[in-house]
């Protein structure tokens, strides 16, 4: 497992934009089986089959991170360790201006 830098901005929009599913989107399960306050976490996540398994360290706009692939064993195995810390949601991917924004 290779550790990249994430440079990750998030913003707070008020409302969706029209026409969103018109956009390639997918369903995401994700999980935090540790988390800690300097920012550290290690997260289990699920894309439709495909399921990870990712380190990120440091806090701040930029980031380690590390991932690789696991089977879906694998996962099911770490699941149970996530309790409560568990996110679903979808990711809309919308290109502007020569840049992917992940809505």
């Amino acid at each position: 497992m290779g550790a990249d830098l994430e440079i990750e901005r998030k913003f707070l929009i008020e409302t969706l934009p029209e026409g969103l599913n018109a956009y390639p989107h997918e369903s995401i399960v994700q999980g935090y089986v540790a988390s800690a306050r300097d920012g550290n976490e290690v997260r289990l996540r699920q894309k439709g089959e495909k399921f990870f398994l990712t380190i990120k360290s440091g806090g701040g706009v930029i980031r380690r991170e590390g991932e690789i692939a696991i089977d879906r064993e694998q996962f099911e195995t770490l699941w149970p360790f996530t309790g409560e810390r568990v996110v679903e949601k979808i990711r809309y991917r919308i290109e502007c201006d020569g840049r992917t924004i992940e809505l």
